[in-house]
């Protein structure tokens, strides 16, 4: 074990030289000198993160494989897991994104990436022109995560796959809600246009111009 310190320390020096790639092979040397150790998956767990940096996905995926098969007893699983699943999505493997998200939220449906998760797969349910199964993950973030910092931006994107699908009284709720939580940043304004563009649908077109105004 003291010989894995020595050899992981090593790494640590590289990457605080900004020696980069170095220090990824110094990490994989290290899995490879003493695999199963805290060591080895501290190295492997820090080339994963600078491989993600610099868009080597499939070294990144392959990386972190390995962590939940062979290190889960040394690493944060959900992480680890989470990052597995962007690293896929950059690679373009969505299938294969899909199955480590709903993974994740199978193992922990409350997790703390949890609401990540679930914004992720309905982000792709809106790709994939599912916008009914994209509204009912957006709530399930309203809902589930009251203090998450990515819940308003939930209340947004259920807002506008609600204007999507035409249902004009859900969207106009929604953002009514996004503008009682957010009344000033550029999203506000926004919210107001869009709100403009929902009530003139229903010709509603007085409330419409007053929404207008407020985005002016």
């Amino acid at each position: 074990e003291l010989a894995g310190d020595a050899q992981y320390s090593i790494g640590l020096t590289y990457f605080r030289q900004g020696r980069l790639d170095d220090y990824i092979q110094e990490c994989l040397q290290t899995s490879e000198a003493h695999p199963g150790t805290r060591q080895s998956a501290l190295a492997l767990n820090g080339a994963a993160a600078i491989l993600m940096e610099q868009n080597r996905h499939r070294e990144a995926i392959a990386i972190q494989r390995t962590l939940l098969s062979d290190y889960s007893g040394y690493i944060d699983e959900q992480l680890v897991r989470f990052r597995l699943a962007q690293n896929m999505l950059d690679n373009n493997d969505t299938a294969m994104a899909v199955e480590q998200l709903k993974l994740l939220l199978e193992n922990a449906p409350m997790g703390r990436f949890a609401a990540d998760a679930t914004l992720e797969l309905a982000a792709l349910a809106v790709i994939d022109g599912d916008l009914t199964t994209a509204s009912d993950m957006y709530q399930e973030v309203i809902d589930n995560f009251p203090y998450h910092p990515r819940r308003l931006e939930a209340i947004r994107l259920a807002a506008e796959v609600m204007r999507k699908r035409e249902i004009w009284d859900v969207a106009e709720a929604m953002w009514d809600r996004f503008l009682k939580e957010d009344s000033e940043s550029l999203e506000s304004y926004r919210a107001h246009l869009a709100l403009a563009e929902i009530l003139i649908a229903q010709n509603r077109f007085n409330d419409a111009l007053s929404h207008v105004e407020k985005a002016a």
